[in-house]
């Protein structure tokens, strides 16, 4: 009675293991096949290049136009507006691999889709991909000169044509940490206002160099805490005498400590320049320095 038993439980287990073997290879072949949708395209029924495997982007949008099936992407539409409707007629597209470009009703069979980037999207800006779609479809100056512009909202006569530049304009500046403003609002801003805007770059540097050190750091600790339990198997006069790289220890500290110090340089400075009285902080010192001058 026991013997079956066992078989039973063997086979059962053996069943186990071979379950998870396939299913811990799901997820590595998943991850391979997400690299492959939108590096490369393929001609539809008419002959048009369209993105393959389209459906396979990253994360889904809604967008201005109902779609006839759900798609699993990150995509919105945008760049030329549409006669007739309240939308946008080409569509972008963040895969894992690649960012593209669809146009269906393009004029030519040539602008129907493209590929902007291929590889990781650590290694590239949206916006600045964006950018380069002007030129590709020829579109007049007016409709994206404000992508020139320093300052939010642009002067008029840098003022886009085509809301969609527009927009992107407005979202660069949301993702800077530089003053947004007309150009007098901005070059009338104080020595305090510019410090406010140098300490969140200055800290935003500052953890850039302190958080690699830090991790660099526990790391090789971990290393050398594993190298000394090599000692216990070794003869009693034998060590490998593990230890961290002073060298390494004054070069990666030495520049998280100079980007602490430049912050605190900058805070210093902001509690210098910051107004003091009432004159000063609503911006009146200097009508009365000059009051004070003619008397």
């Amino acid at each position: 009675m026991a013997e079956p038993r066992r078989r039973l439980r063997d086979g059962f287990a053996n069943g186990l293991h071979k379950t998870a073997i396939a299913l811990i290879l799901i997820p590595f072949l998943v991850n391979v096949f997400l690299l492959l949708p939108g590096t490369f395209q393929t001609a539809n029924s008419n002959g048009a290049q369209e993105i393959a495997l389209s459906s396979f982007s990253m994360v889904s949008v809604s967008t201005p136009l109902p779609r006839p099936e759900p798609r699993l992407t990150s995509q919105f539409n945008g760049i030329i507006p549409s006669n007739t409707t309240n939308a946008f007629l080409v569509t972008l597209q963040h895969f894992p691999n690649a960012f593209t470009w669809s146009w269906p009703d393009a004029p030519s069979p040539n602008l129907t889709s493209g590929i902007l980037h291929r590889g990781p999207s650590t290694s590239f800006d949206p916006f600045t991909l964006i950018e380069t779609l002007p030129a590709l479809f020829e579109l007049p100056p007016d409709e994206y000169q404000c992508l020139e512009s320093h300052y939010w909202p642009p002067d008029k006569a840098m003022a886009c044509t085509n809301p969609f530049w527009t927009a992107v304009l407005h979202n660069r500046f949301l993702m800077c940490p530089l003053p947004k403003g007309t150009k007098d609002e901005i070059e009338g801003m104080s020595e305090h206002e510019w410090d406010r805007i140098r300490l969140w770059c200055y800290g935003l540097a500052a953890a850039y160099a302190v958080l690699p050190a830090v991790h660099e750091s526990f790391m090789a600790g971990m290393f050398v805490l594993s190298l000394r339990r090599f000692d216990d198997y070794l003869p009693k006069e034998m060590s490998v005498e593990p230890e961290i790289g002073r060298g390494f220890l004054l070069v990666a500290w030495g520049g998280a400590v100079a980007s602490v110090v430049a912050f605190f340089c900058v805070l210093a400075r902001s509690g210098l320049t910051r107004p003091r009285g009432w004159m000063e902080q609503q911006g009146l010192e200097p009508l009365l320095v000059d009051d004070d001058a003619d008397n």
